[in-house]
């Protein structure tokens, strides 16, 4: 048997991982560890919980993941999980500081300056 180096290891298996994650099996192993490495303190059967009473939409826009699943939302103070969002969504709420003040802000402009 022949020892490999890390990173030989790592790209030796590149494509086999990039070919599992394609999967169902695959897809669904990704979530149950990024759940357990994030550290949100839920289970996969919480997650799926959540994601059916959502109906599998995104709380803010109202839309189903196009590209990958629901992230888990928190307060970054708190830690309290507060709902699954798309990313898009999830990100705006990050870069406005988990901020209401701010978002309100945010809101009031696009009334006044973007032509809907």
């Amino acid at each position: 048997m022949q020892a490999w180096c890390k990173d030989c290891l790592s790209e030796a298996i590149k494509p086999l991982r990039k070919n599992y994650n394609q999967t169902e099996a695959g897809k669904l192993s990704a979530l149950k560890s990024d759940l357990k490495r994030r550290g949100y303190g839920i289970s996969f059967e919480q997650y799926q919980q959540m994601l059916e009473e959502q109906n599998g939409v995104c709380l803010i826009c109202k839309e189903e993941c196009k590209k990958g699943r629901l992230s888990v939302d928190h307060c970054h103070k708190t830690g309290k999980i507060r709902g699954l969002l798309c990313r898009p969504c999830n990100s705006g709420i990050s870069n406005f500081k988990d901020s209401a003040e701010i978002l309100q802000s945010a809101v009031e402009y696009a009334k006044e300056r973007c032509q809907t």
